[in-house]
């Protein structure tokens, strides 16, 4: 399929000189496909408007078709506009003697869909009233007002019956749709970003970044530190690292190991039975015991 090729600076679809979106390109390509969907427009057949008022800024003539169906308007007026400032007078035209309109027919500008124009009776003069609200130069074409319809969905109108080929979509156009998606697309993201920290606003999230290695602070000074505690445990199973002695009853004999490697630092003295065959080593020998248990004192022999 085609693309658009990349290139450094401004794409070609964003230069004012070829902008699709100049209202010049706009208005001729509106005006191709109005002549091609309207016949009367395709006629040698041009009658001059007889202005029963109007202002010296205006020309208009009538284009009529006679021989066409009654599919297609038989007579259509063409203004040109040329005034430099805007005025709310209104001009009036005389309809041709064979065009058969009744008073009270409303008149479309087929440039202008809003813009409307009404056959009116004076005695035997049948004349079309034509308003004047438009404030620029500009041009405007009056067919019956049930002989158009919208052209493709665009701001302007053709004649009935005419099987026109839809509006091609030039790159430009879908460069703009791509782009909408993709910017759609991050907006949407944003926007479920957004949600979520709304949704977990009451939710706090701590992130700690190590540097490097810091003592820790202590909690207390120096002098504020308690004394080592003297803790007397007792077991059947022990072991004495020192002396090359362990003796296990199942498995507590490796947790007493484990209790003397992490034991905070202090007096811990330890109290179990002697094996006779186990080499504990020379031995002191010790007769009296003050304990403490539960808060008292208690001597023991």
């Amino acid at each position: 399929g085609t693309s658009l090729m990349g290139a450094n600076g401004p794409h070609w679809c964003e230069d004012p000189l070829v902008d699709r979106g100049n209202p010049i390109y706009t208005l001729t390509r509106a005006m191709i496909r109005i002549r091609k969907s309207c016949p009367a427009l395709r006629t040698p057949d041009d009658r001059a408007a007889e202005a029963l008022v109007s202002t010296s800024d205006e020309l208009a003539y009538w284009k009529v078709d006679m021989q066409h169906g009654s599919g297609s308007p038989q007579g259509m007026l063409v203004v040109l506009k040329v005034a430099a400032r805007p005025t709310t007078k209104m001009s009036e035209y005389r309809i041709p003697p064979e065009l058969d309109y009744k008073e009270g027919q409303g008149f479309v500008d087929l440039l202008h869909p809003k813009r409307m124009a009404m056959v009116v009776r004076k005695g035997d003069v049948l004349s079309l009233l034509v308003p004047d609200w438009l404030s620029e130069a500009h041009v405007a074409l009056f067919t019956p007002n049930g002989y158009a319809e919208y052209d493709d969905g665009r701001d302007w109108m053709v004649c009935t019956g005419a099987e026109l080929p839809p509006l091609p979509q030039t790159m430009c156009h879908k460069r703009t749709e791509r782009l909408v998606l993709t910017w759609g697309g991050f907006s949407a993201v944003g926007l479920l970003v957004v949600l979520v920290l709304a949704c977990n606003a009451r939710s706090i999230i701590y992130i700690s970044v190590v540097r490097e290695p810091t003592r820790p602070a202590c909690p207390v000074g120096a002098a504020d530190r308690e004394a080592p505690k003297h803790v007397f445990t007792a077991s059947i199973e022990h072991s004495i690292p020192g002396r090359g002695v362990k003796v296990s009853a199942g498995g507590l004999g490796k947790v007493e190991e484990q209790m003397l490697r992490e034991h905070p630092q202090g007096t811990l003295s330890l109290v179990h039975p002697m094996f006779g065959d186990v080499d504990y080593g020379p031995l002191d020998e010790f007769m009296d015991f003050e304990i403490f248990v539960d808060g008292k004192e208690h001597k023991v022999k």
